[in-house]
């Protein structure tokens, strides 16, 4: 990662419910707990923002080759505006 941005996510059980939990540091720095599902669910908003960034990139180039720019610009934004609906 970056230098300022380290995220760590570690596992944990619970010594009162027996429960599992997953801890969040960031910088080193404990920040919470959360639910192992909705570190899943985070999870797979960053694989999916991840591949749409990708996407997105060779999109705007490919059209660019077709277009100018700002036309390029709008379409991959009309994209993102499905992509989010």
């Amino acid at each position: 990662m970056t230098e300022g941005g380290d995220i760590l996510i570690e596992s944990g059980v619970s010594a009162f419910t027996g429960e599992g939990f997953c801890r969040i540091s960031v910088d080193g720095k404990a920040v919470g707990q959360l639910d192992p599902a909705e570190v899943r669910t985070m999870a797979l908003h960053w694989l999916a923002a991840a591949d749409a960034a990708e996407s997105d990139a060779a999109v705007f180039a490919e059209m660019k080759t077709v277009t100018d720019e700002k036309t390029a610009a709008g379409f991959l934004q009309a994209l993102r505006d499905r992509r989010s609906q």
